[in-house]
């Protein structure tokens, strides 16, 4: 997974067998003493549609222009990216003020909440209601001291 300092986002494509590309991103959000990490997932004909998507320039949302047609390909692979970012250790930078790590998604829409929810609870995480973005699906992660956070 390749780190972007300028957007503060670590990113991945993969060309999947439907000859779609799909990427996931993780970027961060810092809000108070809890440093979040977002994810994205997208899938499109092109790797530029996911650029210009995840850079937002004009290209609106991609939910309406274009879908996976890979099956669960995309979602087992952004699955597995989603442990692996999970178990990196590059995550607890020392220099970061915060005591907390979370791992926050939100669906695109409820069908998509409903389903990121049920397969997320297999490596714990809990939903949990934000102020600002409604429901997300979160996990906390350990801080700097190595204690873990229960929701």
């Amino acid at each position: 997974m390749e780190y972007d300092k300028e957007n503060q986002w670590w990113i991945e494509y993969t060309k999947l067998s439907s000859g779609q590309t799909a990427v996931i991103m993780f970027s961060k959000y810092p809000r108070g003493k809890t440093l979040y990490y977002f994810v994205t997932f997208g899938i499109a004909d092109k790797k530029k549609m996911l650029r210009n998507w995840l850079l937002e320039t004009g290209s609106g949302d991609l939910c309406t222009k274009c879908t996976g047609k890979c099956g669960a390909e995309g979602l087992i692979w952004a699955y597995h990216k989603l442990e692996e970012f999970i178990q990196d250790r590059k995550l607890f930078n020392k220099s970061d003020k915060v005591l907390k790590y979370k791992v926050a998604v939100c669906g695109a829409d409820a069908r998509r909440h409903r389903v990121y929810r049920h397969f997320l609870k297999r490596i714990g995480f809990n939903e949990e209601y934000d102020q600002e973005l409604g429901w997300i699906i979160v996990k906390n992660l350990k801080d700097k001291t190595n204690k873990c956070y229960n929701i």
